[in-house]
């Protein structure tokens, strides 16, 4: 996919701004013409609108030829568009409000909004020059009408006596436009450069943020590699003697030997799929594999057992027949049931119960874990997924509130839902919804 440049985004918005105000600008002329009102000059203001969508048009069709030329480096040739397209707004409003009752017209108000969109636009020097032209057109107008070198269109007989009795009203009115337009356009630039410079305070602090996280993987890489070979050593080691080749083992040293083995493997499967976790993110990508469900649920419920069993809680784990296979990472799923499971034990009284569910429904595998703990507070759960949060009623017992947004986290990564009910002094149920392979 093609990402359109920033410059060519900018000038695009600004003739969809301008296709709006065409309409808006014909639809108030045809209103004030049929209404009967009189004083402007309608033929005139027809023209100008025409011209208006004749220029727009030339603009869009400008625009996607730069676009198929200049290889996504149209920074120039778009901002000159883009300056070409403010000048002509400023004289075709200053045409449009001398058909329409120049000074006396309020519509002079869009002066101000142009001057707002070319302090954003363009480079500070080249917003002033344009508002110097602009104040300039202005200035032109109210001189050439009051001094009868144009034709004033009069719409306010009011504001017209006023002028001609009384020229320091004129005066005034002018001065403050002249003032209102720089100060308009000092602020624009102002905003306009601290969003830039903020703009590019953020991209160089991201790109600091992932030099660091890509360091931080490294580390990890190099530290779980070297894990990696200190098990695979032990493992080797360990199969020597479980196979008894050296001589033979007792039967109860044999059973522990067994034991230590089997906790190895698992062990060095874990940092296999770290280390490959790792890799991946290094590499900008994660890679997931056909998982089954019920595997990863029983090794992590096996090594949670002994936990639950001190503290008098009863861990059940019931799933279906079927095969529960998903595509995931391994080592992120382990993590995720081995957060919610010990969750679910830490939060819950000594003789309460833990219960896992996998099954699969329609094209879904569904994982359930229940537990009868203190449950969360119905305020509370909204914001439990937040990094940090801690629900009132669990606030002495020891945690980081960091759990459940990595879970989170891991379950949308995975195109997942994670749902929650709980009842306070009942408790919590957390409901996992992936996609099944089969």
């Amino acid at each position: 996919m093609i990402i359109p440049d920033k410059y060519i985004l900018q000038a695009i918005r600004l003739i969809k701004i301008r296709w709006l105000v065409s309409v808006f600008v014909a639809v108030v002329v045809f209103v004030f013409l049929f209404s009967g009102f009189k004083g402007p000059d309608y033929s005139g203001l027809f023209a100008g609108t025409a011209i208006l969508l004749l220029l727009n048009i030339y603009y869009y069709y400008d625009i996607k030829r730069i676009e198929k030329v200049c290889d996504n480096k149209c920074g120039k040739p778009v901002k000159f568009n883009i300056s070409i397209q403010i000048i002509f707004d400023f004289i075709l409003l200053t045409v449009m409000l001398h058909f329409s009752g120049g000074i006396e017209n309020p519509a002079i108000i869009f002066y101000v909004f142009h001057l707002i969109i070319s302090g954003i636009y363009l480079r500070p020097r080249n917003a002033y020059i344009i508002t110097l032209l602009a104040v300039s057109l202005f200035l032109f107008m109210v001189a050439g009408e009051y001094y009868g070198l144009l034709n004033h269109y009069s719409i306010n007989g009011f504001i017209l006596q006023l002028i001609d009795q009384n020229p320091v009203y004129l005066f005034i009115s002018v001065l403050i436009f002249v003032f209102t337009s720089f100060i308009t356009v000092f602020i624009a630039v102002n905003l306009s450069e601290q969003l830039r410079n903020t703009k590019a305070l953020l991209k160089l602090s991201n790109e600091k943020l992932l030099e660091k996280d890509k360091i931080k993987d490294e580390f990890v890489q190099r530290v779980t590699h070297d894990i990696k070979g200190g098990l695979s050593v032990i493992q080797s080691s360990m199969t020597v003697i479980d196979k008894q080749i050296l001589g033979p083992v007792g039967e109860e040293n044999a059973e522990f030997v067994k034991r230590a083995l089997r906790r190895t493997k698992e062990m060095l499967s874990f940092v296999n799929e770290l280390l490959a976790l790792t890799r991946m993110r290094l590499a900008n990508r994660f890679d997931t594999f056909p998982v089954d469900v019920a595997e990863v649920l029983s090794s992590v419920i096996s090594v949670n057992a002994q936990e639950a069993e001190n503290k008098g809680i009863k861990l059940s784990f019931v799933t279906t027949g079927d095969k529960l296979m998903i595509s995931a990472i391994r080592v992120s799923l382990e993590e995720t049931f081995s957060n919610l499971i010990q969750n679910a034990i830490k939060y819950s009284p000594e003789g309460g119960r833990v219960d896992v569910t996998a099954k699969k429904n329609n094209d879904n595998v569904i994982i359930e874990i229940s537990d009868t703990g203190f449950g969360i507070p119905e305020e509370d759960i909204p914001f439990i997924f937040d990094e940090f949060f801690r629900a009132k009623n669990i606030t002495k017992i020891e945690g980081t509130g960091l759990g459940l947004a990595l879970v989170k986290s891991i379950v949308s990564r995975h195109n997942g839902t994670i749902d929650v009910k709980s009842k306070e002094n009942s408790g919590t149920t957390f409901i996992l919804t992936f996609k099944s392979l089969e």
